[in-house]
């Protein structure tokens, strides 16, 4: 199968065993490989071994959408390399394989902007799907829309995301001690077309420890309670 192939990751463990470097693969013309366009190799290392198939296991029990993540065998010109761990990237395999309707991908700039990351400019994933698609592309703009109108505080929370399955994965995150995946640096998301609401898509968490290490998501908060005045 003919595909587009390049070297991945910005931290050493992706490159620092040369015969075991990680890679992403992208399958040319209308093929597929075990039902996936774009997904990556790598080092099992970098996701923690097992950790990460076990976070996107429960991401699927809780009906969260969730990669397609696994290990396999690799053989490069002929060479064993030994276990790799196959991770799906973002595209429309992927969340039709989630049983969902194609809609836009997308994720915070990292090259954009300074400051909190949150305000960071969009990027989307498939560029060339959205360009070539008139409706997917107007999707696309009512998602930027959608997070300029939740970050200037125009709209509830609950009228830009879909709050149900944000809070299912923040609480899985949470369970896992460890927020890697809810950075936004990490966070990835996909507009609903059926909804209209911005969904979570988990990826690279890597890591379970004690919750006290971290702590939790939402105790960085302060909560101030009031009660209630029932005349």
């Amino acid at each position: 199968v003919k595909i587009k192939l390049r070297q991945k990751g910005l931290l050493i463990d992706h490159f620092d065993d040369p015969l075991k470097c990680s890679y992403k693969i992208k399958i040319r013309g209308r093929n597929t490989f075990l039902g996936m366009k774009k997904f990556a190799i790598q080092h099992p290392k970098t996701r923690n071994y097992v950790n990460e198939w076990l976070l996107h296991k429960m991401f699927q029990k809780e009906g969260l959408i969730s990669l397609r993540y696994n290990f396999v065998n690799v053989t490069i010109n002929g060479r064993n390399s030994g276990i790799y761990a196959m991770e799906e990237n973002m595209h429309k395999n992927l969340i039709e394989n989630n049983n969902l309707k194609e809609g836009p991908i997308f994720r915070f700039d990292i090259a954009s902007g300074t400051g909190p990351m949150f305000y960071h400019d969009l990027r989307p994933y498939c560029r060339g799907r959205l360009n070539s698609d008139s409706s997917m592309l107007a999707q696309y703009k009512n998602a930027e829309q959608q997070i300029t109108d939740f970050r200037n505080g125009s709209r509830k929370t609950s009228d830009i995301f879909d709050v149900n399955k944000m809070a299912k994965f923040m609480a899985i995150i949470d369970l896992t001690g460890h927020h890697h995946a809810s950075h936004p640096h990490n966070l990835k998301f996909y507009l609903n077309p059926v909804t209209g609401l911005i969904e979570p898509v988990g990826y690279d968490n890597c890591a379970f420890v004690p919750l006290e290490e971290q702590g939790l998501i939402g105790s960085y908060k302060n909560v101030i309670a009031t009660p209630l005045n029932r005349g």
